[in-house]
């Protein structure tokens, strides 16, 4: 069952669970580095690399000669390998933090790791209900794959409730707006009517009124049940 766990901000989330499943996967990612640089020493030993990249040098007459260990395969190389090991991490276990959230009427789902993973999944997309959102999440993660490691959500969404605009660009916009254009109109290298078109943009987003916040108690519960329809 992925439980969606409640926070009141982003900071007591990442206190709470951030930080140890960051230093987890880091544990994690450290076990499978060790793997793939002694599975990268024995495919370039087994796969013929290291006498090929030796006689390439000597033929070249180089002064210094350089480790085959020491460098990195050819793409071509590197994909022999990305297949001849795929499995490399099976049995390890990396963590994702999914944040779920809203802004306005949509909903949205984001990755909390900072950046931390090996891979990571597209983020951003709005949905218009909790079913297309458990839907998006489940192809999503359904995508990220790295040597055969496990990626097991924890999703989590916050109580906080904050302006999608900044309160200082919501409470002046027309001077926001005029300042903004006045330095944009120094930028020649712009078509007009892609400024246009852009400061058209610009000024309904800086009267927009949607907020950010995180999922109500009842639609963390549909999410649950609809993410593990098959869980009584």
């Amino acid at each position: 069952m992925s439980k969606v766990q409640i926070y009141d901000t982003p900071e007591e989330m990442w206190e709470q669970l951030g930080q140890e499943v960051c230093d987890t996967n880091l544990r994690t990612r450290e076990t499978l580095d060790d793997l793939y640089e002694k599975a990268m020493l024995e495919y370039k030993e087994k796969s013929g690399f290291n006498g090929r990249f030796l006689e390439a040098q000597q033929k070249k007459s180089q002064r210094t000669i350089l480790s085959p260990a020491k460098v990195h395969l050819p793409k071509s190389e590197q994909e022999k390998f990305n297949r001849q090991y795929r499995d490399l991490g099976k049995g390890l276990e990396l963590t994702i933090l999914v944040s779920l959230f809203t802004v306005g009427n949509e909903y949205i789902f984001g990755e909390g790791n900072r950046g931390e993973l090996p891979n990571s999944f597209d983020e951003g997309s709005e949905y218009d209900n909790i079913a297309s959102l458990a839907q998006g999440v489940k192809e999503e993660l359904s995508k990220v794959t790295y040597f055969g490691i496990r990626f097991t959500p924890a999703f989590y969404t916050t109580r906080e409730e904050v302006p999608l605009i900044p309160e200082e660009i919501s409470n002046n916009p027309e001077g926001f707006l005029r300042h903004f254009t006045e330095d944009a109109k120094k930028d020649s290298a712009l078509p007009a009517e892609v400024k246009e078109l852009f400061f058209e943009g610009l000024r309904d987003l800086v009267y927009c009124k949607d907020k950010i916040r995180g999922l109500t108690d009842q639609e963390c519960a549909e999410f649950e049940r609809l993410y593990n329809p098959n869980t009584p």
